[in-house]
């Protein structure tokens, strides 16, 4: 809205003759300070009257001024004819009907009829009518008071224009919950930020969600994703290899990760990645190639600029972090948490297994073929689990060349802790067996057993079948 100026008193004649089109005028020297000096969005009205008769007049509105010379006039106003004007006519900053009109429209800015409307639309769709009809332009502000809340993706409607959609202040579309019924919305149109697809940006909804960026620092609010659970955390992991290959899927319903132990947190829903450790990067191994007949860790790893998620891979020839901590994480990837630390085979590649959440099982395989008779003996497993397991599972069986009392147990450190143990009497030539399950693990990669026999030569021996992380 353009601003009238006033000046007290300010009256002249006009310098010389001016036409019925022309819009600059000089006044009578040194009289042009007693007038207004409009600037951007101001005006004055100025009155013209002959000096002859002084029955013949005309409004122009005036919109600048430099010294003695209006530079700038729109002629013809309230209703008043262009007129031609002689020099000595008379030029008057008097009071008009247009600035009654504007001090009129005063109490609609106060009142914010000029921005504000009551939503006409429906859930999802609103729609608004203001008064007068605006032109959209960047930075234009709108308000309403929603009629329906809103269940999801939503657009607003102006004056019957195109139903643009509302983005939230993470600048993605709202999600359902930010609007509420009888709640005060105001959006501003910006048509630059969707890639030239104007949207309305959500400044403020009374009563309803607030949409905020992924938080990357420590003062930052944080997501609703990012506020609870602990890195490494799934639920309904899943991950099999039903042939030896170098690549594998695995899914989960939910994971946690994070940028450091204690760090900014994400959970990642709906995950299914595919790896493949003939490659390298996001997807692949983090660096260098796949190790033979050892270990490789598996990260989940998460863009918080951009939304990716991926799997990499690493060596794991030595303790693995629960946080990728090596120095080629794939860029824009800042948080990460360990799932899965998986055997290869002499070609780098997955052996046959399978892994339910952090339980990982593999081919059955003898890791103790014995007859002697030991108490709290340390059995080393460096080929047949990670570093990183916490348990292990497996198979006992016994049997020995004459009638005996014999007994095989596995326990979870020297002091005797943790033990399981099948334990009976054979016939010779005969024997059995049994199970181990998640037998905590002390030291890394190692195991401790004990075993008995009262006469003849007995077989000891014990298989691994799984291992936990």
């Amino acid at each position: 809205m353009t601003i009238f100026l006033t000046a007290n008193n300010a009256s002249t004649t006009l310098a010389g003759a001016i036409s019925a089109s022309a819009t600059t005028c000089a006044l009578a020297p040194g009289t042009g300070a007693n007038f207004p000096n409009p600037g951007a969005g101001q005006q004055f009205a100025m009155t013209f009257v002959d000096a002859a008769t002084g029955l013949n007049n005309e409004i122009v509105y005036v919109t600048g001024r430099s010294g003695d010379t209006i530079t700038s006039m729109v002629r013809a106003q309230e209703g008043t004819t262009a007129k031609s004007w002689l020099a000595g006519d008379l030029a008057n900053n008097f009071y008009t009907q247009g600035q009654d009109a504007a001090k009129a429209q005063i109490p609609g800015v106060q009142n914010n009829s000029y921005t504000y409307a009551a939503d006409t639309g429906a859930a999802n769709a609103y729609a608004v009518a203001l008064s007068p009809a605006p032109t959209l332009a960047q930075g234009a502000i709108v308000g309403f008071t929603a009629a329906h809340a809103n269940t999801g993706a939503s657009t607003l409607a102006v004056n019957g224009g195109t139903a643009y959609p509302i983005w939230g202040s993470a600048h993605s579309a709202i999600q359902g919950g930010e609007i509420i019924a009888n709640g005060y919305v105001e959006v501003e149109y910006n048509p630059t930020l969707n890639g030239g697809n104007p949207v309305y940006i959500l400044l403020e909804n009374t009563g309803g969600a607030t949409q905020v960026s992924p938080a990357t620092a420590s003062q930052h609010a944080v997501q609703f994703g990012q506020v609870a659970g602990v890195v490494g955390s799934v639920r309904n992991l899943v991950m099999s290899v039903t042939a030896a290959s170098a690549t594998a899927t695995l899914t989960a319903d939910e994971i946690i990760v994070e940028t450091a132990l204690g760090g900014l947190r994400y959970c990642l829903p709906s995950f299914s990645k595919t790896i493949n450790l003939a490659t390298t990067g996001a997807g692949g191994m983090d660096t260098g190639t796949a190790p033979v007949s050892g270990f490789v860790a598996l990260y989940a790893i998460y863009n918080p600029t951009t939304g990716a998620s991926a799997l990499v891979a690493q060596n794991a020839s030595t303790l693995r972090t629960n946080v990728y901590s090596g120095a080629n994480m794939p860029a824009g990837y800042t948080a990460s948490a360990l799932l899965s630390v998986w055997p290869t085979n002499g070609s780098g590649q997955f052996v046959i297994g399978m892994q339910r959440d952090r339980d990982i099982g593999i081919a059955n395989v003898a890791v103790l073929g014995s007859s002697s008779i030991v108490s709290g003996a340390s059995l080393s497993l460096t080929s047949n689990i990670p570093v990183n397991a916490v348990t292990v599972s497996g198979s006992l069986s016994v049997n020995s060349t004459a009638l005996s009392n014999i007994t095989l147990a596995v326990l979870e450190s020297t002091v005797g802790v943790g033990y399981q143990q099948i334990t009976g009497t054979v016939a010779a030539g005969t024997g059995f067996g049994g199970t181990f399950n998640r037998l905590k693990l002390s030291s890394a990669q190692t195991m401790v057993y004990s075993t008995a026999s009262s006469s003849g030569t007995p077989t000891f021996t014990i298989f691994v079948s799984g291992y936990s992380i």
